[in-house]
């Protein structure tokens, strides 16, 4: 395998795990954004069922009979909500943000391609045939005036 090809297939893996990360971020929005006010309305009149919490500030949830999901912001460092969580029934998952490395490559994706682009313009631009055509768009070169 040479080069060429090498590369090709990293870039189509690339955009293959990009495509993949935004069909999937697409699929988990929420489809409702409320207020803390109506979200503890709602959980104090037993509407919602369920919540995830992520990073102690996220919240999203599922509505009690229905297939509708919320989704809140918690005030930094409101304990108090927990105790309001569980006094009505409210089952309660705690989930920590997901970094990693897929995460970061996800993020300087665009940058890596856009670098690799023009290694490879660079390259093209640099190399001549033996025959002292352009090795980039394939016409002969002018005479060096050097």
């Amino acid at each position: 395998m040479n080069s060429k090809t090498g590369i090709f297939l990293v870039v189509l893996a690339c955009i293959l795990v990009l495509l993949w990360k935004v069909v999937k971020s697409n699929q988990a929005r929420p489809d409702k954004t409320i207020s803390f006010t109506e979200f503890v309305n709602d959980v104090k009149e037993g509407k919602v069922k369920k919540v995830w919490i992520t990073d102690g500030i996220e919240v999203n949830g599922t509505y009690e009979g229905s297939i509708s999901h919320l989704h809140t912001l918690l005030p930094d460092r409101y304990t108090e909500i927990y105790n309001i969580l569980q006094d009505h029934g409210v089952e309660i998952e705690i989930k920590e943000r997901n970094g990693g490395w897929l995460a970061v490559l996800f993020n300087a994706a665009p940058f890596i391609l856009l670098i690799g682009f023009w290694i490879f313009m660079m390259r093209q631009m640099q190399g001549r045939n033996k025959d002292g055509r352009c090795g980039f768009c394939g016409r002969s070169a002018p005479p060096s005036a050097v």
